[in-house]
């Protein structure tokens, strides 16, 4: 959880479970958490060039919100490269 915390810091965030992404990633790399947090966030980007694309007049917003469906989407897409310290 506390790397989680630490990449996800800066990120402006809506309707995120962190704990329930921190349990589901378990034994995950902090290079695998980090890149799990940067997909999110070009999702993010993605899909606001396309809603802007689609709606010219609409107006911008000015913060980049990453919402727990992309972070969904992107913890689908890690390729975990690693999983450390699960016992079963």
């Amino acid at each position: 959880m506390d790397i989680l915390k630490i990449y996800t810091k800066t990120v402006d965030m809506e309707g995120v479970d962190l704990e329930l992404i921190a349990d589901n990633s378990q034994g995950f790399s902090g290079a695998d958490i980090s890149a799990m947090v940067k997909n999110a966030q070009i999702k993010a980007v993605h899909n606001l060039m396309e809603e802007t694309k689609n709606n010219p007049e609409k107006p911008k917003p000015k913060e980049l919100i990453v919402s727990m469906e992309l972070f969904d989407q992107a913890f689908q897409e890690v390729n975990v490269s690693q999983v450390i310290g699960i016992k079963g």
